[in-house]
Order: C-alpha cells, then structure tokens, then sequence
C-alpha cells in the first residue's frame, strides 16, 4: 500500500509503481459542515503511463465528481463515505486490477483548494488486489448546453455506463440509445421509476442525486445516445465509464486466465462425487 499525504493549499504529485491495485481511496478529513458538497475543492488527475509517458487519462476531475459517478448507480455509496465525525472515504474503483510493473505506472496529482475557514487533509491510499487486467477505466464528463432541450451524443466505443446529474433532480422525458449491440427507448415514466428506487430511502445526502441512464453488462460500440428534457437546463451534467480493451489486453487476458485455470486443476484433488445425494 502506497500513501500520499495533501494539506490545505498544497498540491502534490505522486507516481505509483510496482504494485497491484484495483482502487484508490480519497480520504478527507475536515471539520466543516456538509463536507461532501464541497469536495469540488479537491482536484485530481489520474493517469496510466508507460516508461513515464501517458497512454491514457483516467480521470480528471474532483472528489465531487467521483462522489456523483458511484453514487448513481448506488445512492447508499454517499452516505457510506462517512467513516466518522470529520471523516470521510472517497474511493475510486477501477473495475479491473491494474498491474503497475514492466515500466506501468499511475501518476496521481491532488491539489487541495479548500476554501472553508477548517483545515482539510487529504490521504491517498492504493488498494492492493491480485488478478488480470481487463481493460483500462476511463471516467469522462461532459456540461449538457444550458440553452437546448435536446442533446445527441456520439460517444464512440467501450462505453459501459452513462449518468446524469442535474442540480434541480429534474427527470429527462425521453432517452434513445442506438449502438452495435443494442438499440432502446426510454421514456419519462420508465426513467422516473429508475431513478426514483435509486433516489429515495434512508440515505442522509446533502445535495441532490445523480441517476443512471445505464449501466450494461455488455460494453457498447459506435455509441448515439439522444437526451430531452422537459426544458433547457442550467448545471447538467454527464459522466461516461469507458472499459478500453487494447488487443494485447484481450491477448494477455487469454494467456493469463488460461494459466490460471491450469494452475488451480493441479490443486484439486481426485475426490467421490458429492454434488447429488443420491446413492447411485
């Protein structure tokens, strides 16, 4: 496990090698009053780079934003960040390990700007795990035009969910989604329903909830997705979870299962078949 350590005002960098992991968390620790809502003060940019070089970014946003991203798929996700008075654990989940060895490696930059009169320290942890990397996660954002009702986006490949998280909790009417694998419509009655099991119960949120539009278990190619609102809306915004598989992912994926697989026949031993209980 590798830490870093971010006071107020400060901004540090950190680059994270020789190591397994399937997540960071983000811990806060503050005095201020309904913390989480303003955890846009905290910065952060994760990258996946080879040799020192960036092939992809990961994430680059705020603690905010990671806040909204896992909470709309399980609202129960904000409240379970409280660890304690003052204490707060954001964390960020890969879906995947990733193998930072062989010139891999994740540089991490925090920058603290909190603004309230309390101090706020921030504490960086990786998560250790052990496994196969099955794609590289990319979290992405996007600001819906305040002054238009309907919204068409081309969002390309390996797209495995879409969220969207407005200020005023205003439903959409109406979502289409087209790809190569999949074709819906949804509409005002049936979004509402989503949203509301997701939206209410005993959570104790401060601020209003995002909601996903959705969330396969298959990944979707040559992605358009079509949003109306009721009406042009101020502060909507969209977040996009992309699982990219690179050929010498899906390659090294094979192999590797494969000889997992081998390896654990070798650990089971010859044995009588117990699975029926029948005398036969």
């Amino acid at each position: 496990m590798q830490k870093l350590t971010v006071a107020k005002g400060e901004k540090k960098q950190y680059e994270i090698e020789n190591e397994s992991i399937s997540s960071l968390s983000f811990q806060m620790s503050t005095a201020t009053a309904q913390a989480l809502t303003l955890t846009d003060e905290i910065k952060v940019v994760v990258s996946l780079r080879s040799d020192k070089k960036e092939i992809e970014k990961i994430f680059s946003g705020d603690l905010l934003d990671i806040l909204q991203i896992f909470s709309a798929n399980d609202p129960s996700y904000w409240d379970a960040t409280q660890k304690g008075a003052g204490v707060y654990n954001i964390p960020l989940f890969f879906g995947t390990v990733l193998n930072l060895k062989n010139g891999l490696s994740l540089f991490v930059e925090i920058q603290n700007s909190w603004q309230a009169v309390d101090a706020c320290l921030i504490e960086m942890a990786t998560y250790q795990d052990m496994g196969v990397t099955s794609h590289i996660p990319i979290f992405e954002k996007y600001y819906l035009n305040d002054t238009l009702k309907v919204h068409n986006y081309n969002l390309g490949s390996f797209v495995k969910g879409v969220y969207l998280n407005n200020p005023l909790d205003v439903i959409i009417d109406q979502l289409l989604i087209a790809s190569n694998q999949f074709k819906g419509e949804y509409d005002a009655q049936t979004l509402y329903l989503d949203s509301f099991k997701r939206g209410v119960g005993s959570y104790n949120v401060d601020t209003a909830l995002p909601f996903s539009l959705f969330n396969f278990p298959r990944l979707l190619d040559n992605l358009n997705i079509k949003i109306t609102l009721p009406s042009a809306l101020v502060g909507t915004e969209m977040y996009v979870v992309r699982y990219v598989m690179t050929e010498k992912i899906v390659q090294n994926y094979v192999i590797k299962t494969e000889e997992h697989n081998q390896s654990n026949m070798t650990l089971i031993k010859e044995t009588k078949d117990v699975s029926c209980g029948c005398s036969r």
